[in-house]
């Protein structure tokens, strides 16, 4: 897992070109009881890292329901003014 969130941190540069750079971030919200989804945590820790960066991000929690989980996303990144550059989307 650290090996990914490295890599993807050190890949942004490449891809975004604006003054300040902006990424989505898309993870999932819990199910099957437990508390916490391991990529609401990961989604956390790259946007971390991309802030010491100096790169705005920001984290969209999508439902586990399939039909809704591309709407809500899309809906993030609709709301996101100015747009991101990158979107990382992020599963388990």
């Amino acid at each position: 897992m650290k090996i990914f969130i490295l890599a993807a941190v050190a890949l942004i540069p490449l891809f975004v070109q604006a003054q300040v750079p902006r990424v989505l971030i898309t993870s999932f919200e819990p199910f099957g009881g437990m508390k916490v989804n391991t990529t609401m945590e990961v989604a956390e820790v790259i946007k971390e890292k991309l802030g010491k960066k100096k790169i705005s991000a920001e984290v969209c929690v999508l439902p586990v329901i399939y039909d809704q989980a591309a709407q809500s996303a899309r809906h993030c990144y609709e709301q996101m003014n100015p747009k991101p550059d990158i979107v990382i989307s992020l599963g388990s």
